[in-house]
């Protein structure tokens, strides 16, 4: 049986290898303003605020 720990587990891995190909995308076709990096923005702004 699985449970809900392993679900999370497995879902936050295929989140973490799509940032991975996304970066990888990114970095080839020479992206200026990259999500990744809008991301890590997002969350320091997020952090401020609380």
């Amino acid at each position: 049986m699985t449970t809900k720990k392993q679900i999370i587990n497995k879902f936050v891995n295929k989140i973490v290898a799509y940032e991975k190909q996304l970066v990888e995308l990114e970095n080839k076709l020479d992206v200026k303003e990259k999500i990744s990096t809008l991301w890590s923005e997002y969350n320091e702004e997020q952090i401020k605020k609380d």
